[in-house]
């Protein structure tokens, strides 16, 4: 979710572009919760969904449980990307944000009973193109080609000389999509949280707010 005090650095070098309020009052599930639960049961989103093997769980209470695919990318020559320890920490690491647990910091979240597990092996990719600071260009094309349908796909990549991290609003067809940057622990601060917000179609936490008059908003 892209919300709390741990997303304040990401407003500054997240590369998702805020949404128009009209296009967002224009979807479906505003004001329509039966809408996203019947999503979450057509695509098998629920507890009984998920393998009796799946690690990384952290809110007992978690109705829904929904599957990533990590992809993980090294340079040309198959060396710099995280290891699979790393990338199940960051799944941990979402799952104890979004189950509204107090952190390191002190600071309490929502309670979304929405957990995350990862679905089948990690995907690692050699490509130095993909792998430290790509263009937008390049991060669609890294997006349109490396995706599994019905998961929430996570691109770990190097570094970024801008960016810690971006996400892409789901819709026409596109996978619920969001990529990270793995310099400086940005999976593990609070980024991750921010663009898998993005990915599950939540806007800036500034957006909607006007200084001085909320009204207007």
């Amino acid at each position: 979710m892209a919300t709390g005090t741990s997303s304040l650095k990401c407003q500054f070098s997240c590369g998702t572009p805020e949404m128009d309020s009209l296009v967002f009052l224009s979807k479906p599930w505003i004001g329509n919760n039966q809408f996203l639960l019947d999503i979450a049961d057509s695509v098998g989103y629920g507890q009984s969904a998920v393998p009796k093997s799946a690690s990384g769980g952290f809110d007992p209470q978690g109705a829904y449980w929904i599957p990533v695919k990590a992809w993980v990318y090294n340079d040309n020559n198959g060396n710099g990307g995280i290891v699979e320890a790393e990338v199940e920490e960051s799944i941990r690491s979402l799952n104890e944000y979004f189950a509204g647990e107090v952190n390191n910091n002190g600071n309490a979240h929502a309670h979304m009973m929405i957990q995350f597990y990862l679905r089948c092996s990690i995907e690692y990719v050699n490509n130095s193109n993909y792998s430290s600071s790509p263009s937008d260009s390049e991060i669609d094309a890294m997006w349109n080609s490396n995706h599994e349908t019905a998961a929430m796909n996570i691109h770990f990549i190097q570094s970024h000389n801008s960016l810690a991290g971006k996400g892409r609003f789901p819709g026409s067809n596109k996978s619920s999509t969001c990529l990270v940057i793995t310099d400086n622990n940005h999976h593990l601060d609070g980024v991750l949280h921010h663009e898998g917000g993005h990915a599950l179609d939540v806007l800036h936490t500034h957006q909607g707010r006007c200084s001085g008059n909320n009204s207007s908003c």
